[in-house]
């Protein structure tokens, strides 16, 4: 509805509970991001597929941006967006998003 009433977006996107995260994959593990995929389904459906090197800045680049204007301190967490095919959730739905072969993360709209 924010959206459609032309307001901020976080009044939308942020609320308890808005932000679930999977468990944290180290920079140690993997130093290139950009091979990852990214897809995300709904009730078994599939509604996002992208990879990282698709991303119009990559993490590397958006580290450095934050930086400069923002105190980053270690456990912060970036929130960098989706691949296309955002769409609304309903209550019921079922949620799983992954990064197929390293970590899938699934809950349901309540």
């Amino acid at each position: 509805q924010a959206k459609i009433d032309s307001k901020p977006w976080f009044r939308g996107k942020s609320f308890p509970g808005s932000a679930p995260v999977s468990k944290i994959i180290p920079l140690e593990k993997r130093s290139d991001y950009s091979d990852l995929n990214l897809v995300l389904s709904v009730n078994g459906e599939l509604k996002q597929s992208g990879s990282c090197r698709d991303m119009i800045w990559s993490p590397p680049e958006i580290l450095c941006e934050l930086a400069a204007d923002v105190p980053l301190q270690a456990g912060d967490l970036i929130f960098t967006g989706t691949p296309e095919g955002v769409g609304p959730l309903a209550i019921g739905d079922k949620v799983i998003a992954a990064i197929p072969g390293e970590v899938e993360l699934s809950f349901s709209i309540l």
